[in-house]
């Protein structure tokens, strides 16, 4: 059960009712990209504005993972665009071949140097703006070494709208997740997460993985050096198509899993 504190602090940034602003710790926030199309247009405008309404330090970073030309393309027009009005948008880092969202993710936060937390979000919008900014609300009331994901956990006070399949994959994917490495975590791929600065960089130069299994790894590596792993429930709603292919991705990421575990027992 949540501290009064820390439920407070939820409250807080659930409503945005209060009578003095929080201060949040500094966040870089990395969107991956692959070939987003107009969802990132739609969702990088809201994302910037529910941030740059808190007042406090951030900067957001577009990663894009070697889209074709005429999305580079498009992602490029659409930060220039927005750079005039966000001064926290960071120039878009371009990777010259797709290398996955682990990749992405990780050439994103080593530019991040001084930022006291560090976070990714999807780009097709499937976590509303506001909650983004909500969970960097509970950091402010987060201790030591506790790490902030998000979760499509069904409760009653959140909203989860997910396609039936990929629900069900998930599912399949979270309990193998737990038979392969006993990870306490009922979703470990939500497009969602923030961790202190210094936790990340302490296991940084072990993980592996730059595909859909890099979550896995790196909360693996952070549970490992101690870390709290907290499941915040968020608002979801599925956006546009999933670039994860089920034939190809769905073996290479169950044998990822092993890849992992050996790691892990320093076999590998």
């Amino acid at each position: 059960m949540p501290s009064p504190a820390l439920a407070q602090r939820r409250r807080f940034c659930a409503t945005g009712r209060g009578s003095v602003a929080p201060v949040l710790p500094s966040l870089h926030l990395v969107v991956p990209a692959f070939n987003p199309g107009p969802s990132l247009d739609a969702f990088l405008p809201e994302l910037l504005g529910a941030l740059a309404e808190t007042g406090s330090p951030h900067r957001v970073q577009i990663v894009d993972d070697g889209s074709r030309s005429a999305e580079r393309h498009r992602i490029s027009e659409t930060s220039v665009r927005l750079s005039d009005r966000f001064s926290n948008l960071a120039p878009v880092l371009v990777l010259a071949e797709n290398r996955g969202k682990g990749a992405a993710v990780r050439a994103g936060w080593e530019s991040a140097a001084d930022a006291a937390w560090l976070g990714f979000v999807d780009a097709d919008g499937s976590v509303p703006a506001s909650e983004v900014v909500r969970l960097w609300g509970v950091s402010a009331s987060a201790k030591g070494c506790t790490c902030l994901l998000g979760s499509r956990r069904r409760v009653p006070e959140r909203t989860v709208q997910r396609r039936w399949h990929r629900h069900v994959l998930g599912r399949i994917f979270a309990y193998f997740v737990w038979r392969t490495l006993e990870l306490p975590v009922h979703d470990t791929q939500c497009g969602l997460k923030l961790f202190p600065g210094w936790c990340y960089r302490t296991i940084a130069a072990s993980l592996r993985e730059e595909r859909f299994a890099f979550d896995v790894e790196l909360l693996c590596r952070l549970r490992a050096v101690g870390c709290i792993l907290v499941e915040e429930p968020i608002d979801w709603a599925d956006r546009g198509k999933s670039t994860l292919r089920l034939c190809t991705d769905g073996p290479q990421m169950l044998t990822a899993l092993g890849r992992i575990r050996r790691r892990l027992k320093g076999n590998g």
